[in-house]
């Protein structure tokens, strides 16, 4: 007798966390379903191309941020860097410092409110740069901008490539192929495909990478790499201290 009670008493029981259990499973898989459709809304009826195009926008008129970008040619399988070089950018103070091994160089530049600084790495000194206007100010720091390489032209053909993780973060992969519109790059190279990973959540740029053919070899490849991070976090910019 005390048996069957026992067996009346459990069974309800298991019924009971088997009930919780489905419940709970419900509510992880509502709970998913509502953050991926709040991560894909603002992408719903967007071309690849306009969210391209909106994220690098968002990194160019960011209040501040940190990069990285690293340049290297590959010649018959075997890599040279070109170019380390490590950035951060403030309103429209920057700071700019890196390795340039193709030239056996550095460089060091500080944009602190409307004065250029330079690195003197002979002398181990600060100096500041003549400039005209602040016009050539504002030219010479777009083209030092490794955010400048990302230029495409109106009718690049933009394609959504995936969804992957970056430095954590998760994003949206788009893969584009265009002549580009850097003159430094469109002199030596051709063919470029990029490779451009978007913040899901924050919508801009947090990687970048183009590939691309040199103008008298197809077999002598370009690959340039930008990263960002501390997008929008308080970063400050100190004038050098000249000697």
């Amino acid at each position: 007798m005390l048996r069957k009670q026992v067996k009346r008493i459990a069974l309800p029981r298991r019924k009971i966390y088997l009930l919780a259990a489905a419940v709970a499973l419900g509510l992880f898989i509502f709970l998913r379903f509502f953050l991926w459709l709040t991560a894909e809304i603002p992408y719903w009826g967007e071309e690849p191309a306009e969210t391209v195009t909106a994220a690098l926008n968002e990194v160019k008129m960011g209040l501040s941020y940190s990069y990285s970008m690293e340049a290297v040619e590959e010649v018959a399988g075997q890599r040279r860097v070109l170019a380390v070089l490590e950035g951060q950018k403030s309103g429209s103070e920057a700071r700019i410092t890196g390795d340039l091994p193709f030239i056996n160089g550095s460089i060091e530049l500080i944009r602190k409110s409307n004065q250029l600084y330079r690195k003197d790495a002979l002398e181990d000194r600060w100096v500041k740069v003549p400039l005209v206007n602040l016009e050539d100010l504002e030219t010479l720091m777009v083209e030092i901008n490794p955010l400048s390489i990302f230029a495409f032209l109106d009718d690049t053909a933009v394609e959504y490539a995936g969804k992957g993780k970056m430095d954590g973060r998760r994003c949206r992969i788009y893969e584009a192929a265009s002549r580009g519109e850097n003159m430094w790059l469109t002199f030596f190279w051709q063919d470029y495909n990029y490779r451009i990973w978007v913040d899901q959540k924050e919508g801009y740029l947090k990687q970048g990478e183009i590939t691309a053919e040199h103008r008298d070899d197809s077999t002598h490849k370009l690959i340039v790499t930008v990263k960002i991070k501390d997008y929008n976090q308080p970063l400050t910019i100190e004038a050098p201290v000249q000697n």
